[in-house]
C-alpha cells in the first residue's frame, strides 16, 4: 500500500529563532514598564544600584550608606523625574556615601523612590542630596499655584505688557502703576491706596493722563528664564501673586492697552533708606601738636599766603610767620627748677 507524501518536519532552528524573538520582545516590553515607571524591577532598586556603581561594591564603604542626590539641575513646580537622578556616566542612580547617623542628623531621604514623584519648591542644583523640606506636601501637582498664600491670587502675564516687571527674580516684590491718557470730560486723578488727590485744571491740560495704582505688593512666583531676564518678548508668561481686589483693575488696564509700570520694593526685610552719615570733618593740614608729659594739645594755625607767583613767602615775611598759640603747655617741675 503506497503512502501518502510526509509533512516536513519543523526545523530545530526555526524554533530556537521563535523562541529568541518571544524572550527579546518580552525583555524590551519589560524595560519599557520599567523605564516609564509602571513596574520596579529587582536590580533596580537602590541597594544594587548602589553595589553597581563606579564607586565599588557597598560593603567598601565601612557602613556608610548610598544617599540618591541630583545628576542634573531642576526647576521649582516641576516633579523629579527619574532622568533627574540618572547619571549618564555610570548608568545608574547617582548617589554620595554618607554615615548614617549625618544622613540621619541632616533629613536627608534616603530611599529612591521616596524622590522620584516629588515636587520641588525651589530650584535645586546638581550634586545635592534630598530632604522633605526640598518638596511640596506629597501629592501636590507640579504647578506654580503651590506658592500662592492664602487670600492672595496667582495669575500668568506677559511681561512685555509691563514695564521692568521681565527683569525681576522669583520672589521680588514690586507695584505696578497704569498711566492712561484722559478724556475731556474725564478729571485727572492720581490714586494710590486710600488717598485721592485731584490734580488741578492746569495740570490736567498739562499731561491731559489719569493714574492708578494697580497692584501694591505683589510677587513674582514664576520668572522668566536667566537668559531671558529684562528682554520679554510678546508671549512670554510670568506668574505673579497679587490681592484679590486688583485683579479686575489689572485686568482692565491690560484691556485698554494702558501704560503699565513696574516699580520694585527692597528686597532685604527691613533694609535701611536713611541716608548715610556725613564723614567726620578731617583734621586741618596747618595745624601743630604739642606733647607735654601724657597730654597733648592741638593748635590750629592759619595758612600762609601765597605770593603772586604761586610760592610761599619765606621766613622774613610776617605773613608768612605762625602766630605762637594762644595757651603754650606749662613747663613741668624740672623746667622751672632750672629757670
Amino acid at each position: 500500500m503506497a503512502r501518502g507524501p510526509q509533512r516536513p518536519r519543523r526545523s530545530n532552528v526555526a524554533i530556537l529563532v521563535i523562541a529568541a524573538l518571544v524572550l527579546v520582545g518580552g525583555a524590551a516590553i519589560v524595560g519599557s514598564l520599567a523605564l516609564a515607571g509602571v513596574i520596579t524591577l529587582p536590580f533596580t532598586s537602590k541597594t544594587a544600584l548602589a553595589a553597581n556603581s563606579s564607586s565599588g561594591k557597598s560593603n567598601d564603604h565601612n557602613g556608610q550608606i548610598p544617599i540618591p542626590i541630583g545628576a542634573r539641575s531642576m526647576q521649582a513646580f516641576n516633579r523629579v523625574e527619574r532622568e533627574d537622578l540618572f547619571d549618564t556616566q555610570t548608568k545608574t542612580v547617582k548617589i554620595s556615601w554618607v554615615e548614617p547617623a549625618t544622613a540621619k542628623k541632616m533629613g536627608f531621604i534616603t530611599q529612591y523612590p521616596e524622590v522620584i514623584g516629588r515636587v520641588l519648591n525651589h530650584d535645586k542644583e546638581a550634586g545635592y542630596a534630598f530632604t522633605e523640606a526640598d518638596f511640596y506636601p506629597k501629592g501636590a501637582q507640579p504647578t506654580p499655584a503651590n506658592a500662592v498664600e492664602a487670600n492672595m491670587r496667582g495669575l500668568y502675564v506677559d511681561p512685555s505688557k509691563i514695564e521692568g516687571l521681565g527683569a525681576l527674580k522669583r520672589d521680588d516684590h514690586f507695584d505696578l502703576i497704569a498711566v492712561k491718557p484722559a478724556g475731556a470730560a474725564v478729571d485727572h486723578t492720581t490714586t494710590y491706596g486710600d488717598r485721592s488727590i485731584a490734580q488741578s485744571e492746569a495740570d490736567r491740560r498739562v499731561w491731559n493722563t489719569t493714574s492708578r495704582a494697580l497692584v501694591q505688593n505683589g510677587k513674582v512666583i514664576l520668572a522668566l528664564p536667566p537668559s531671558q531676564a529684562g528682554k520679554p518678548k510678546a508671549g512670554d508668561q510670568m506668574y505673579i501673586q497679587i490681592s484679590p481686589n486688583e485683579f479686575v483693575g489689572l485686568q482692565d488696564a491690560l484691556a485698554l492697552g494702558a501704560r503699565i509700570s513696574c516699580a520694585t520694593r527692597p528686597a532685604i526685610a527691613a533694609a535701611s533708606t536713611k541716608p548715610m552719615p556725613d564723614p567726620s570733618a578731617p583734621v586741618p593740614t596747618d595745624s601743630i601738636e604739642v606733647l607735654s608729659g601724657a597730654k597733648s594739645r592741638r593748635y590750629e594755625i592759619p595758612s600762609a599766603k601765597p605770593d603772586e607767583d604761586g610760592a610761599t613767602g619765606d621766613g622774613d615775611k610776617s605773613d608768612s610767620k605762625p602766630t605762637p598759640p594762644n595757651d603754650p603747655p606749662k613747663k613741668n617741675g624740672a623746667q622751672a627748677r632750672e629757670k
